[in-house]
């Protein structure tokens, strides 16, 4: 879980690189789940459960999940991105719990262009961390809202809980779910 915790700490830091990017998620709104009660185990997530969220698609197939940070950017791993392929073979869904169902609630947006962390290494997985400009800004509602960030001088204590999304099997041969 702490891993989590230093992979956002670093996903603050690789945006601070890119103009434009939010240092921080002081803002209303932020990091709200919008239902109340608590996922364990590989259980299937409520819609409107985790709305930062997202599925990084290449041509079409989810490769990698994301999460929003701002109406325009997105942290995810930076070997979802290597080796690269054109930035117009990607597409971010957003708004969903589930990956193969099409809902009033989701939207996809484009990719502006792709950042990778300068320190990337794929043999090794070093500074394994992207962001990604979407084309447009998102709209947020209900299903769509950005994670909070926290400041990069903040330091939680040790065993501070942290979240972990992402999609996969709860059972075999299911259909993956957030």
């Amino acid at each position: 879980m702490g891993h989590l915790c230093s992979l956002l700490t670093i996903a603050l830091l690789v945006t601070s690189l890119v103009q434009g990017a939010p240092v921080s998620q002081n803002q209303a709104g932020c990091g709200k789940r919008w239902i109340s009660g608590r996922i364990f185990n590989a259980q299937n997530a409520k819609s409107r459960a985790w709305p930062w969220q997202v599925s990084v698609r290449m041509y079409g197939s989810h490769i990698c999940g994301g999460s929003l940070i701002s109406e325009s950017w997105v942290v995810s791993a930076a070997h979802c991105f290597d080796p690269p392929v054109d930035k117009s073979a990607y597409r971010v869904q957003l708004g969903e719990t589930r990956l193969v169902s099409e809902t009033p609630t989701q939207t996809f947006s484009s990719v502006k262009r792709i950042i990778l962390h300068p320190n990337y290494n794929s043999s090794t997985l070093l500074a394994d961390i992207a962001v990604v400009e979407l084309e447009k800004p998102i709209v947020f509602r209900a299903t769509i809202s950005p994670v909070c960030l926290l400041d990069a001088s903040v330091r939680g204590p040790l065993g501070t809980p942290c979240w972990v999304t992402g999609w996969g099997n709860i059972r075999p041969q299911s259909e993956s779910d957030l």
